[in-house]
């Protein structure tokens, strides 16, 4: 028997965010990223640097700082992408927080 898949909408964005986390050593570390989807249980964003997969970042949104952990990072020709995860508790999007311009994108 076939389990149905949950339909979630991503919405294309761009907005810079600041990203902060917790390095090998425990030294802190941080990076401006830019959102480029976001959808109520996570989002894709744009780095400089790497950011090691199971990280738990902190994300500085304009209504507080969202907590996250990186599902994947992967290299791209400018920088990296890195998709995180949100748990629901946290509020995220829509409820408190909602880049200035979406465009509604796919379902996954």
């Amino acid at each position: 028997m076939r389990v149905p898949e949950v339909s979630v909408e991503h919405f294309l964005c761009l907005e810079m965010v600041c990203l902060s986390w917790s390095g090998d050593s425990g030294n802190s570390l941080c990076d401006c990223a830019i959102l480029l989807q976001i959808w109520n249980s996570g989002a894709k964003l744009h780095t400089d640097v790497a950011v090691p997969t199971d990280s738990m970042i902190t994300i500085a949104a304009p209504a507080g700082a969202i907590e996250a952990k990186v599902s994947a990072c992967v290299p791209e020709d400018y920088g990296f992408l890195v998709e995180v995860t949100v748990e629901p508790s946290q509020g995220w999007f829509p409820s408190s927080y909602q880049p200035s311009h979406l465009i509604g994108h796919s379902s996954s």
